[in-house]
């Protein structure tokens, strides 16, 4: 998609600072330092060592148990040898290594659920970072929009001192009347306190750049906007987006763990199998003066024979959790569609008015200094002129407007589809994390083979 003649009208106006702070550079230092990403980013890691967690059901388990201390013994055992009891300071230690052999395919499931529950957190990080990133370009979007407003605001006060400068030079010299006098004053109140409300508007758009960004907006410069990474049909850009959407990549990984999680529920309907391999030594235990040692090595098997139908009842809740991931995923694509049919929408109707007003505006300036003309001539009304200015502060405004809301239309398409930080030219700031993810799943492959 070209670029529109509105943003070439925007561009053109005297805001590419020799220094300033570019669009790409507030979201790079944006993002990073932003506490939703780094809440995501956190989370991720976490479900990384979850992963790690289910990797370790794989390997044997080693418990020591010891206890020594005062022990009084009164059975038959004692009142045979002693006639009495005992009272003997006992000491134990038992070493159990436990190694499952088979548990139903629990283990094999539940790393299968992590390694979904990985994936899932990773494009919560992506989703997260263009998400971030597109409302930090729409606080620098919307702080560049009102300084220029304010600067026309300013100018329109400008314009309205400079009549009302006429008119008074008019009323010392009879030309004027001191009505048309306080017409102009009127008019000049209303200028400012149009160009009031401006500032505030200005100062409410620079603490919202402030939250998103971290740090004051100072000098900022005109955006080229990435026109040209759209498609030029709405139905190509829609299959592309539900193609990219990280969004999306996020319920299909759910539906990978809703899927997981249901197969992981039938390793009820199986026999617990572990290896146990122990050794134990007591000393003076059970008021006998005497130690004991002992090893065994056991294969031991557990099986739930009937639970009341709760293993059923679950794998049945699991399968319809499965069916509501689904579902959602549906629904998140629907709900993707229509924000890029909105956004679209907007986007083309916002450049058409874009054109308009800049052709009104135009034609505004011209009126504007032919009224002024003509009534030191007397040949226009001191209302035709103040009309006049008043709509060419209405145009230029709506103007300035309708540009903006189709630049920032653009990058809400580009990061509908999780294209926003490449189309800004910024290296995936969770590289860092990706980088680790795959180290530690090569670690857990290894220790998978071991």
């Amino acid at each position: 998609m070209d670029e529109t003649a509105a943003q070439k009208t925007v561009a053109s106006k005297d805001v590419r600072e020799s220094i300033g702070q570019s669009i790409r550079e507030a979201v790079a230092s944006g993002v990073k330092t932003n506490p939703e990403y780094n809440a995501i980013a956190a989370s991720r890691r976490a479900t990384d060592q979850e992963l790690r967690q289910g990797y370790a059901l794989y390997r044997p388990s080693l418990d020591l148990s010891a206890d020594t201390g005062y022990e009084l013994t009164d059975d038959s055992t004692t009142r045979t040898i002693t006639g009495d009891d005992e009272e003997l300071w006992r000491s134990q230690a038992s070493l159990t290594l436990t190694q499952m052999l088979f548990d139903g395919f629990s283990t094999k499931y539940e790393v299968e659920r992590q390694k979904a529950r990985v994936t899932s957190s990773a494009h919560r990080v992506r989703e997260t970072t263009e998400l971030v990133g597109l409302s930090i370009v729409e606080a620098y979007l919307n702080v560049l929009r009102q300084r220029y407003l304010s600067a026309i605001s300013q100018e329109n006060v400008n314009d309205h001192k400079e009549i009302l400068n006429q008119i008074e030079t008019g009323v010392d010299a009879g030309r004027s009347t001191q009505a048309d006098l306080e017409q102009a004053r009127a008019r000049l109140a209303s200028a400012e306190a149009a160009q009031a409300n401006v500032l505030e508007s200005l100062e409410t758009a620079e603490s919202q750049y402030y939250r998103e960004v971290g740090a004051e907006p100072g000098a900022l410069i005109m955006p080229t906007v990435p026109y040209s990474a759209l498609h030029t049909a709405l139905e190509d850009e829609i299959t592309y987006a539900l193609a990219k959407s990280p969004t999306l990549s996020v319920f299909e990984s759910d539906i990978e763990v809703a899927y997981a999680e249901a197969l992981g529920t039938q390793s009820t309907y199986y026999p617990q199998v572990d290896l146990q391999v122990a050794g134990t030594y007591a000393d003076d235990i059970g008021g006998v003066e005497a130690y004991e040692r002992g090893a065994s090595a056991l294969v031991v098997a557990n099986w739930n024979l009937y639970r009341g139908g709760a293993d059923v009842a679950r794998e049945r809740e699991f399968r319809y959790r499965h069916e509501q991931a689904k579902a959602q995923y549906s629904e998140a694509a629907r709900g993707l569609e229509d924000e890029v049919r909105r956004t679209w929408a907007a986007m083309i109707a916002a450049g058409s008015r874009a054109e308009k007003y800049d052709n009104q505006a135009n034609a505004n300036e011209e009126v504007v200094a032919a009224y002024k003309d003509q009534f030191t001539l007397n040949r226009r009304t001191l209302l035709d002129v103040l009309d006049a200015q008043n709509e060419l502060f209405v145009s230029k405004t709506n103007k300035i407007n309708a540009e903006f809301v189709q630049m920032f239309s653009v990058y809400r398409l580009v990061a509908l589809r999780g294209e926003l930080l490449s189309a800004l030219g910024i290296p995936s700031i969770d590289a860092d994390l990706t980088e680790t993810a795959q180290t530690e799943w090569q670690e857990m492959r290894k220790m998978k083979a071991r």
